[in-house]
């Protein structure tokens, strides 16, 4: 089992993250999401660091376009590589646990 291209997830989170943070609201509405503090939000969008894991999921569960991106790593994940849905997950906190 080949494992998932972290490098290519780690960019397209850098990039994709602080953008959907940004249009999802204020910093303040975005913290109450991740259950986090408006600080760590502000970190997030300048690309200080990434969200932990728990925070990105808390959130995709209230920004659309953030959830659809999750789902769409997870997806992509399941083709060549042969890694399910579980392990996409288990790579990405291993990656933001990094931070």
């Amino acid at each position: 089992v080949q494992t998932c291209a972290l490098p290519i997830f780690e960019r397209e989170m850098r990039d994709f993250i602080p953008r959907a943070v940004r249009k999802a609201g204020t910093a303040k509405v975005v913290a109450l999401f991740a259950n986090t503090t408006q600080r760590a939000v502000e970190n997030w969008t300048d690309g200080q660091n990434l969200p932990s894991a728990p925070a990105l999921i808390s959130m995709a569960r209230h920004i659309p376009e953030l959830r659809k991106k999750v789902m769409e790593w997870m997806d992509a994940s399941t083709g060549e590589s042969g890694d399910d849905p579980a392990r996409v997950l288990s790579e990405i906190q291993r990656l933001l646990e990094r931070r």
